[in-house]
């Protein structure tokens, strides 16, 4: 059986052009359609606040990264150590926008979506210690050129939603 796999592997790689164009994507996708650009009005450098006040949390930096296909965020606290990355893409396979999240607080979010009456929604669940919880994140850009960020959680599979994050995006002043 070795021998066989050795073989079959052998005459795959001897018959492929040498190029690491090989690898990945055969195709590449073309940005200018479909929902490759849903998400851009979220890109910039930001100051986030808790909504509604005058709060300074945070600081955000929000980068088009990789041609263009992924949204990369960088996220820290004003105070305290917090802070948190986040890599955002439409995944064309699945129709729907994923993003991964992870913090130096040891958790790590995959959550789904795509645009709902002009926000950004995206949902996933997570094992937790206490159980399985569902997270729901949306953005909504506003009419002033702000984002607010407003984050969910549901302990009950979503027939209750309870805000653990109201943040609003204001476009650092240079």
């Amino acid at each position: 059986m070795q021998l066989f796999f050795y073989l079959f592997i052998s005459q795959v790689l001897i018959n492929q052009p040498k190029s690491i164009s090989n690898v990945g994507y055969v195709e590449l996708a073309d940005t200018t359609i479909n929902h490759f650009r849903d998400f851009d009005f979220w890109i910039g450098e930001w100051d986030v606040y808790t909504y509604g006040t005058e709060n300074l949390g945070g600081h955000s930096i929000i980068e088009a990264i990789i041609d263009s296909f992924v949204i990369k965020e960088s996220y820290q606290t004003v105070q305290g150590p917090y802070k948190g990355t986040s890599l955002n893409k439409y995944n064309r396979s699945i129709k729907k926008w994923e993003q991964f999240w992870v913090d130096n607080g040891g958790l790590s979010l995959h959550i789904q979506g795509g645009l709902i009456d002009d926000k950004m929604v995206m949902v996933g669940a997570r094992n937790t210690p206490k159980g399985e919880v569902w997270d729901k994140i949306q953005w909504t850009p506003l009419e002033d050129g702000t984002v607010r960020q407003e984050w969910l959680q549901s302990n009950d599979y979503g027939a209750n939603w309870n805000k653990v994050f109201d943040g609003h995006y204001k476009r650092k002043k240079e």
